[in-house]
């Protein structure tokens, strides 16, 4: 049997860790991309998530799907959903992330439309983007949570850099 944390290590350099499916172990990379790193406030943020099954396995979790958003003063999440359905992921709620062997999913979403609090908060996000971010440099990243009894496994996307400005020059 495949020991979860040797592996974790050795894939967190690359961005990618385990997700548990079928109580075996399924290599899974995640990549953010926008179409541009400078956004104004009023701008409408789209974001491509590329999952992609890297095994002959295939993935069948329920899982919590997050944005975050981080710089030095500041960090905030979204949870979304998988399906497409509506950005939105309703407290208590979990997406089922299924993908056949070696399958790689793009999924698109506006981060403008979805809902965000501080991590540091004991409510669930309820803001839009516009209300709880300031002008400045942010660090963006998709993050797959997957309980796994008392624990939670994380496949963390590539930080991607960000900047929100007033206005376009």
């Amino acid at each position: 049997m495949v020991n979860f944390k040797t592996v974790l290590v050795a894939l967190m350099a690359s961005a990618a860790v385990c997700v548990s499916c079928y109580a075996q172990e399924a290599p899974i990379k995640v990549f953010v991309a926008t179409s541009d790193d400078v956004y104004t406030m009023r701008d409408d943020i789209h974001v491509i998530v590329t999952i992609k099954n890297t095994s002959g396995q295939m993935v069948n979790a329920r899982v919590a799907p997050v944005f975050t958003l981080a710089k030095s003063d500041l960090q905030i999440w979204a949870p979304v959903r998988l399906d497409g359905k509506r950005d939105e992921l309703k407290r208590g709620e979990t997406s089922l992330l299924t993908l056949e062997p070696f399958e790689e999913r793009a999924l698109e979403y506006n981060l403008s439309r979805a809902k965000w609090e501080s991590i540091h908060a004991s409510v669930w996000p309820t803001k839009p983007l516009t209300s709880i971010i300031l002008i400045g440099k942010y660090t963006l990243s998709f993050e797959i949570r997957k309980q796994n009894g008392a624990d939670t496994e994380i496949v963390s996307s590539n930080p991607l850099p960000l900047e929100i400005i007033s206005e376009h020059l």
